[in-house]
């Protein structure tokens, strides 16, 4: 009966898209993280070495942001929600380099790693994409992703299920975002 059973789930699991967790090789986390705009060209580059990096920012302009933008609230919030195994991981951006995990993580990059990103969402356009990519079908424990970034002036949130078809200006942020997640050990 436990064999029957077993058979069954994996089964199961193949008709969901299984293929999204096997037979995918391991993927390395990069050691800088790229800042796309102008509808997907990399601009420039923030290496993480603990410094800024190559900052596509001025002083004035990084002051600029961070007045705006405040250091109270977080200026990117992405969540990952739901999945096979009920993943519930929320991670908290904030303008001044600060960084929290909701399972007790915390660390700290330089503000200007965090001001490009939410700068160069506006850039890719990230603030006119949809508010939602979801699946027409909903076979199985899918995965749901939310992506919030705010820039002081403007808010925006997305929504997106694995498996989604969504834009560049999405992507070029969510790749932003988990690059620096990974280099950071927040996962």
């Amino acid at each position: 009966m436990k064999k029957v059973l077993l058979i069954l789930g994996l089964l199961l699991l193949t008709a969901c898209g299984s293929a999204t967790f096997f037979g995918k090789e391991p993927v390395l986390p990069p050691t800088e993280i790229p800042i796309i705009i102008d509808g997907g060209e990399i601009a420039g580059v923030l290496p993480m070495d603990g410094g800024a990096g190559e900052v596509l920012l001025s002083d004035e302009e990084l002051d600029s942001f961070l007045t705006a933008a405040g250091t109270e609230n977080p200026v990117i919030i992405y969540s990952k929600i739901g999945g096979v195994a009920g993943v519930a991981f929320e991670w908290k951006f904030y303008a001044d380099g600060r960084i929290e995990g909701n399972r007790g993580q915390a660390g700290a990059v330089h503000p200007a790693i965090i001001a490009n990103i939410v700068l160069a969402a506006d850039k890719a356009g990230f603030y006119e994409t949809n508010d939602e990519y979801l699946n027409e079908d909903q076979c199985c424990d899918l995965i749901t992703y939310y992506l919030t970034v705010t820039d002081g002036h403007q808010t925006h949130t997305v929504t997106r299920e694995d498996g989604a078809p969504y834009p560049p200006a999405y992507g070029a942020v969510v790749t932003a975002v988990e690059a620096l997640i990974a280099q950071t050990n927040m996962e």
